[in-house]
């Protein structure tokens, strides 16, 4: 029974040392398993190694793509670049008025200095040639405008402060909006035949004296746009050819006197109205202070609104049968109106359209017919 005991216990011994032995080999690997790991390592570290080179080189080709195209781009971008001032400097100027230096500030203007150091800057607008700005050197007063200008462009003498008198070239028909704007001592302007159209507050100076034409009909067809469109609306004196107007006479031929064409001139004193007018326009002789009286022609059939307004001392008015309306104020204000003879009958004058206050705060007129007299008060 000892015996059998004991070799029970000796067994349990055993199997114990056994399972102890198994266990602490199963947790150490052997040197194939080691190698094996660290050949894996190795080739892991190997892996990611080639692959941050890889990588790396990657990025590196791709800045040099990168940077091979924007080199590419900014070479590309500055022969553009190049091509175009190419293009600019080299804009053909043969329609542009003969400048000194030809050269070409920006895209489109064009600048010139002439032999008294005026800086002109135009632009081409369709064929047409706009004077865009103009500099004057120091101590300079008097400006020629040079010939093959088409237009004066707005506020195109903006500033000339200094400017006292501007002769404007046969080739320009355009004056633009506030083209003279606070040329403060701008005293005489000499206008061509060839305008036909001046922009609001072009000569709206409060300095300029003098007006030089050339031709009267041409003048009557200017399209002034408002009072100080026009350089009378302060000028005291206008000189056809050099000779002052007082006593206006407009030729055969003209069939309109524009709007605001005489306005304010107070150096008139009588006109003389062809028989080929057909029409005035409004504000036409407004403000003619010193107009005494007016002889309309046969032609004519509308007096335009405020066409004779303020001729205060406008004392007699002759209209003829053939006039068919009379326009708001047309002879409003006028003050010393004291005879209006209608070349038709009593009732040829009642017949003739009128505006309610065509006859604002006028004198105490008579209407004298070919049939008898029509007095103020009766004139409705």
């Amino acid at each position: 029974m000892k015996r059998v005991l004991l070799l029970l216990l000796v067994s349990v011994f055993l199997l114990t040392v056994l399972i102890s032995c198994g266990t602490e080999n199963s947790q150490k690997p052997d040197s194939t398993t080691k190698q094996i790991t660290e050949n894996t390592g190795s080739s892991e570290s190997t892996v990611s190694s080639e692959s941050t080179v890889n990588s790396e080189s990657t990025v590196s080709s791709e800045s040099t793509v990168s940077s091979e195209s924007t080199v590419s781009s900014e070479s590309t971008a500055s022969s553009e670049s190049k091509s175009d001032s190419v293009s600019t400097d080299n804009t053909d100027n043969t329609n542009n008025p003969q400048s000194s230096d030809g050269s070409v500030e920006e895209e489109g203007v064009y600048t010139e200095t002439n032999e008294d150091n005026v800086t002109f800057k135009y632009y081409n607008d369709d064929g047409e040639i706009i004077l865009k700005d103009v500099t004057l050197p120091d101590g300079c007063q008097s400006v020629t405008i040079p010939d093959g200008v088409t237009g004066i462009g707005s506020y195109a003498f903006d500033g000339c402060r200094e400017l006292t008198s501007v002769i404007i070239p046969n080739s320009v028909t355009t004056i633009g909006v506030m083209a003279f704007e606070r040329c403060s001592k701008l005293t005489s302007v000499t206008i061509p035949s060839s305008i036909t159209s001046v922009g609001y507050g072009a000569f709206a100076t409060g300095s300029i004296e003098e007006v030089y034409i050339s031709d009267i009909k041409s003048w009557c067809n200017i399209d002034f746009e408002k009072f100080h469109a026009n350089p009378l609306y302060m000028a005291e004196k206008l000189y056809l050819n050099g000779e002052l107007i007082t006593d206006l006479v407009i030729p055969e031929g003209v069939t309109d006197i524009g709007s605001f064409a005489f306005c304010t001139y107070d150096a008139l004193k009588s006109v003389t109205l062809p028989n080929s007018l057909t029409n005035i326009g409004g504000f036409a002789f407004w403000g003619c202070n010193n107009l005494t009286s007016i002889i309309i022609p046969n032609n004519v059939t509308v007096i335009g609104g405020f066409s004779f307004s303020y001729c205060k001392k406008l004392t007699d008015i002759t209209i003829p049968n053939s006039v068919t309306k009379i326009e708001i104020e047309a002879f409003g204000s006028c003050t010393e109106l004291t005879n209006i003879n209608f070349q038709g009958t009593k009732d040829e004058w009642r017949a003739v359209v009128k505006d309610d206050r065509w006859n604002y705060h006028t004198g105490d007129y008579v209407v004298h017919c070919t049939d008898g007299d029509i007095l103020k008060a009766d004139d409705k």
